[in-house]
């Protein structure tokens, strides 16, 4: 057994299934096939001790996180056009007070707030799924000498 085979303080393969079944359940609520499919295929692949189904999930892990990099470059540099513009970017043709906008900056607060939370599942999945794939990688040539 690997001496990084660890996650929390419990084996990598437990703590690989929670992640697997994390996303599974994120999947389903968000109605995110794809994820969906990367998920269940990685708890198959823990379940039956095989590193070549986690191979889908490390791999869309890691377009995600390129996405989710690209996407925050974009939402920072809109960020600063908007600031040093100083203009709404819907403006709105009556004047006075426009409660909308309140609301529409909490709504992109929290919009930013989920999108981070995302991301840093996926860094975490991402380290999580590497791991236990090398594990099982370890195991399974052991277990063929």
């Amino acid at each position: 057994m690997s001496t990084n085979a660890e996650c929390w303080g419990k084996n990598i393969q437990a703590c690989a299934k929670i992640i697997a079944i994390i996303g599974i359940v994120a999947s389903v609520l968000s109605f995110n096939i794809i994820g969906l499919i990367i998920y269940v295929l990685a708890y198959m692949g823990i379940e039956n001790q095989k590193p070549s189904y986690l191979l889908p999930a490390k791999i869309f892990t890691v377009i995600g996180l390129v996405c989710s990099a690209i996407l925050i470059i974009i939402f920072i540099t809109l960020a600063i056009v908007g600031a040093a513009k100083r203009q709404e970017p819907f403006p709105s043709p009556r004047p006075g007070p426009h409660p909308e906008h309140a609301y529409n900056s909490v709504m992109l607060v929290l919009g930013l707030i989920s999108f981070l939370l995302s991301t840093v599942y996926l860094i975490f999945s991402y380290v999580v799924v590497d791991k236990a794939r090398k594990h099982l990688l370890e195991n399974h040539f052991v277990a063929e000498i």
